[in-house]
């Protein structure tokens, strides 16, 4: 047992249980539930933290277990205006890299003007 409390053998590399982010976790339970599933529509920030590094292995896994399925990307990426963290911007750029490759559709929008 870890630290938290969770068992070591069902975690992968990052932390997240192997378990739900594969084909039998939870994407199939939704899919197995609809009839007839057009696409998915994915919210995140991308300035760091969870929205970036989460939402890049979500839409990973989307990708590969279901690869003609589109996926429409609501992004929102940080302003240097609002933020006094430096590395936002850094990680904006490297999580655009994994949008690039895995959505059909990006839509950006700026932190400052929601």
């Amino acid at each position: 047992m870890g630290s938290s409390g969770i068992n070591a053998e069902y975690m992968g590399s990052s932390g997240i249980n192997a378990e739900y982010m594969g084909s039998s976790g939870i994407n199939a339970e939704y899919m197995g539930s609809s009839e007839n599933v057009q696409g998915f529509i994915i919210n995140h920030a991308v300035g760091g933290g969870t929205g970036s590094g989460l939402g890049g292995l979500v839409l990973e896994r989307l990708s590969v277990d279901y690869r003609k399925k589109s996926k429409i990307g609501f992004e929102v990426y940080p302003s240097p205006n609002l933020s006094p963290v430096i590395v936002e911007a850094y990680n904006g750029l490297l999580a655009t890299h994994l949008l690039l490759d895995y959505t059909e559709v990006s839509l950006v929008l700026d932190n400052e003007a929601i």
